[in-house]
Parts: C-alpha cells; structure tokens; sequence
C-alpha cells in the first residue's frame, strides 16, 4: 500500500509542476503580441512541451516569419528568454525546456570529452552527423535571408558541384596525433 501511495503522491506532484509551467507559458503567449511566437508556443505545448523535446517542420515556422516580417533569429532569441530552446536540425525545428537543454548539453560534453584530442571543429566534422549537427547549429545564428539565399545556391549547383563538395569533405583527414 504504501508504495502504491508513493507513487500516487509523485504523479500528482508530476501534474502540479507540469500545469504551473503550462500556466505559465499561457501567461506569456496572453501578454505577447509576436503573432509567430504565439504559434510556436500554441503548437509545441499541443505536442507535449515541456516534458517532452518538440520538433516543428522548419519550412512553415520560417514561412510564418517571413509572413509576418520577423527574423526567425528573433523569434528564436524571444523563445530563448522565456526558457525555450531551439536547435535548427535538419528540416525541423526541435524546441527544448531548460531542463531538457541542460540535459542536452552535459550529453553532448561528455561525447566531446570522448573525442580525444583533436580540435573542437575536427570532433565535430567526425562524423556526419557530427557536420550535420555544426551546420545546424550556424544556421540557428543566420536570419531567414542568409539561410534562403544558401538553399537557393545549394539548389543551383550542379551534380557535378555537389560531388566535388562531397568529395572535399569526405577528404578532411583529422591531423595525426604526435
């Protein structure tokens, strides 16, 4: 009975923390006249924020922006203040609590700290996922104009272009150890 009880007591504890964070989000989209903001809170707290790390499709988050003549840097700066984190991954926009960041970001240390001794930019180009993940994570930095502009050059290019810089990259060889 008593761990019955115990585990009763934790789920509504569970609850009472989840409804104060929701509560408060509400809050912030009722005072908040960034109409891109709004939604992206509106849609992620529909899909399980903050308990849960949300992906939203890249393309309409940044063609809401573009709507409304706001920066998605801007927009992300914003989420940033009220403790929600975005990552630009790939096509899609994963979007974090503070808790699910840090947790993010001690997993991610330890895998670097796992890397040895090559530099920081050869640890993360060490893999593709890695690259993928350097990449991304410059992207979040750009505004929609930046980020336009290279897809638009990136589409451009021709089969022949796109294999030489598959081919420069698959060449970067991490320097020999002394």
């Amino acid at each position: 009975m008593g761990l019955y009880y115990n585990q009763l007591h934790r789920f509504f504890e569970n609850q009472t923390r989840h409804k104060e964070k929701i509560s408060s989000f509400l809050r912030i989209l009722s005072m908040d006249s960034n109409p891109v903001k709004t939604s992206i809170l509106q849609s992620i707290i529909k899909n399980g924020f903050p308990d849960k790390v949300v992906k939203l499709p890249f393309k309409p988050v940044f063609a809401s922006c573009k709507n409304h003549q706001v920066p998605l840097k801007d927009v992300l700066t914003d989420l940033k203040s009220d403790d929600v984190f975005a990552t630009i991954a790939g096509d899609f926009i994963e979007f974090r609590s503070k808790e699910k960041q840090n947790q993010y970001l001690e997993t991610a240390a330890r895998q670097e700290n796992n890397q040895g001794s090559l530099p920081p930019l050869m640890n993360q180009m060490g893999s593709l996922a890695g690259l993928q993940q350097m990449a991304q994570q410059q992207m979040a930095q750009m505004d929609p104009g930046q980020i336009q502009e290279i897809r638009e050059k990136v589409e451009n290019m021709s089969d022949e272009e796109k294999v030489e810089i598959l081919k420069m990259i698959s060449n970067l060889n991490p320097p020999e150890k002394e």
